[in-house]
Formats: structure tokens, sequence, C-alpha cells
């Protein structure tokens, strides 16, 4: 399934510098990268080829096809409260225990099995930011998580979303009160959040980077900006 021999996925496993390591700064933070070597990067792609045969949610809107960061705003268009938060350090919280009973008892793999994908799939204990394979392992890793807050959303009939590690709400009962409900879902499955916000319904709503103003989304007037000069440079 993986090409690969049984020998060769021990030895790649058991090696020490499977990594390489550097810092980078994205929308003005610096994050910390561990980007696999090839060997490894090559047997992620195949890893995520497979998980991407996996039916995603209907509230998840990242590494599944015909969806987007665009979407994911779409589905709160309208003047209706929306709150929001972000899972903070997701892929740094994802365990490789997590990664093991995704493996284990999500997809049923033997323990010999799940324990030798969890330590191809992580390096140094957690999720790797740089894989190809980290996006679609973080969600079905906490999807216990997710599934209880879609629910909890079902529960209050409040439109839900999910990009990546941003979770978004909206309806009349996105209230200040449900996000704190939410948050306690979050902090139950030992994650933390940080980054919440709410708006009334009137207010713009800035949601994965789309601007969503009544019934209709736009680009915000900065990348707007950089965008023109982009162009015309």
């Amino acid at each position: 399934v993986l090409f690969s021999s049984l020998p060769k996925l021990e030895a790649l496993a058991n090696q020490g510098d499977n990594y390489r390591s550097f810092e980078l700064v994205y929308a003005g933070k610096k994050r910390a990268v561990e980007l696999p070597k090839p060997a490894l990067a090559r047997l992620h792609r195949r890893i995520f080829q497979i998980l991407e045969c996996i039916e995603k949610p209907d509230y998840l809107h990242s590494s599944c096809r015909q969806r987007s960061y665009i979407t994911n705003a779409q589905v709160h268009v309208g003047s209706v409260p929306l709150v929001k938060l972000d899972i903070k350090k997701f892929y740094a919280s994802v365990s490789s225990a997590r990664v093991y009973r995704f493996f284990r008892i999500g997809l049923e793999c033997s323990p010999d099995v799940a324990a030798l994908l969890a330590k191809l799939c992580t390096a140094n204990g957690h999720l790797p930011i740089g894989s190809s394979a980290s996006q679609l392992l973080a969600f079905f890793s906490a999807k216990p998580m997710f599934d209880e807050l879609h629910r909890h959303s079902v529960t209050h009939g409040v439109r839900d979303s999910c990009y990546v590690d941003d979770l978004t709400w909206s309806g009349v009962n996105a209230t200040p009160r449900f996000l704190w409900a939410a948050k306690q879902i979050v902090h139950h499955h030992g994650f933390k959040y940080h980054g919440d916000r709410v708006y009334t319904a009137s207010q713009p709503k800035l949601v994965t980077g789309v601007l969503i103003t009544g019934d209709r989304i736009a680009v915000q007037p900065r990348r707007e900006l950089e965008l023109w000069r982009a162009i015309n440079t």
C-alpha cells in the first residue's frame, strides 16, 4: 500500500535525521517548520493520497477537493451574529499518541502497524509543520473534538465550519455563551484555544481572510492593494 517494504519503513522510522528544521515568518508570526527529507516526504505524500480518499464531513473545508478558505467563509454569509476561535499551536498539540489512536482505532490498524505509522508521521512527538500529510492527519486525529463541536452547533441551530485550526459559527444563537461552551469542549479534549472573536449581526466579519459584509464576500482592502501592486509592478 505504501510502495515500500517493511524493513525500509522500519529503517526510515529509526533514522534520527528525517527532517530539516528552520523558522519561517508567516503573517507576522514565526513558525518552526520541520520539513521531511526526500525519502520521508515521498512516503508522506503517499499517506496523504490514501487519507484523501476518506470521506470528509461537510463542515470541513481544508484539504477537501472543491472546498477552500473561500467556501469556508461562504457558509457564514448573511446578516447574523458570528463567533470564531483558533486552536492554539494545532500541529504541535497533535501528539504521537493521538496519531497512534487514529491509526489504531479510526483505521483499525494492528497495534504494531499503528505504532510504526505514528512514528513515521511525527517529529519530536508531534505532527510536523511542513509535511503534506500533517493537515489531514491533524484533522482525523482530533476528529472526536471536531465532531463534538459540530453536534454542539446542530443542537443550537448554528452553522459551523472548520478550516485547519480555524473554527467559525454563525446564526442567531452564535452568542458569547455558545462560544464559551465551545471553548469548554476544546479544553475537554486537551487542546488550547486563542484568537476568539465575537461579531454582531451588522458588523463586517473576517473569516479565514475573507471579508463578509451582509450577503456578500469581498477581498480585504489590504489584500486588494497587495494584488494591485503585484499586477502593476
